[in-house]
């Protein structure tokens, strides 16, 4: 069979639900991160940690279902704006650490 793998970032947990080519849920997981509090008002996220939590729901619903990872022939990752991860970290080399922590949406660090 084929499947198409949707993962999902959100702000405190990775999500991925494998569905089949007509649409019908086969399997679904989720892993929550830390939020890290550094100084009143700021919200950090390790970005390894996020990448961590991902990779472990995208295993884990395919364990599930009983799926290779060959039978998985699309993903869908929505991103943007609204993502923990905005705009992005740089890295030094793969598999490395990223350089700094993610700050979200939630942190107020921007603000006077």
């Amino acid at each position: 069979m084929k499947y198409l793998l949707a993962l999902d970032q959100g702000t405190t947990s990775s999500r991925a639900i494998l569905f089949s080519l007509e649409g019908r849920p086969v399997a679904m997981a989720q892993r929550e991160f830390r939020q890290l509090y550094p100084r009143p008002g700021w919200v950090e996220h390790d970005p390894l940690e996020i990448w961590e939590s991902q990779l472990g729901v995208a295993q884990e619903v395919l364990r599930q279902a009983g799926v290779e990872t060959r039978e998985v022939v699309a993903l869908a990752s929505p991103g943007g704006p609204a993502g923990p991860t905005w705009p992005g970290r740089p890295w030094r080399g793969w598999p490395s650490r990223c350089w700094t922590w993610c700050g979200p949406w939630r942190g107020r660090r921007g603000f006077p």
